[in-house]
């Protein structure tokens, strides 16, 4: 009766761990599965960050990119610039020579030049210029006829000075002749009716 009863404790001793045993592993399935889930979120978000991170290099190779174009016109548009050689008087009535930097080197921009120094009248200009191997014909407009018959003799020597020479020097040419609106240029004092080369 004894052996009976022991052996029904151990069978019911038996069947109940292997329950037992049973309702662990089902408890652990979704802690697993849990720890699955997370780590596939873990993934995504390294995911996410690795094209983030693509995403602000790209940016970063952009900007620098803007940048090294904007580089580029800033040194074409300073390659486009020019320079034109202006002679001026000092106190002493001695020719000074300077290079000024112009938009382009044209007989319109060297007369700009000159009347932003103060060689020949703001409201005089160019009517036209040809150039003839060394040889220059420059027209000029009444504005800078006035001017010039209103100046007295070393006045007038200073100022044809300074732009025979400018237009000499800028345009590479060895004689120029200056008329006023087709006619021949009159002084107070003469009449240029022929070519003149650079003054000393």
């Amino acid at each position: 009766m004894k052996g009976r009863r022991m052996l029904a404790i151990l069978a019911l001793t038996a069947v109940t761990v292997m329950f037992g045993g049973c309702a662990t592993e089902q408890e652990a399935e979704p802690s697993t599965t849990k720890t699955q889930e997370e780590t596939l979120s873990d993934n995504k978000g390294d995911s996410d960050n690795v094209q983030e991170d693509a995403q602000e290099e790209e940016t970063v190779s952009g900007v620098e990119g803007g940048t090294d174009e904007s580089r580029e016109t800033t040194d074409d548009s300073q390659d486009q610039l020019q320079t034109v050689t202006v002679y001026t008087v000092d106190s002493a009535e001695k020719l000074q020579k300077q290079e000024i930097v112009a938009e382009e080197k044209t007989p319109e921009a060297l007369w700009k030049a000159l009347a932003n120094c103060a060689v020949v009248p703001v409201e005089s200009q160019v009517v036209s210029m040809q150039s003839d191997g060394d040889q220059i014909q420059l027209d000029v407009s009444s504005e800078f006829g006035d001017y010039f018959r209103s100046l007295g003799t070393a006045g007038e020597q200073n100022v044809i000075s300074c732009v025979v020479n400018s237009y000499l020097d800028t345009f590479n040419s060895s004689r120029i002749k200056i008329t006023e609106e087709g006619n021949v240029l009159v002084s107070g004092h003469k009449e240029y009716t022929d070519f003149m080369e650079k003054a000393d």
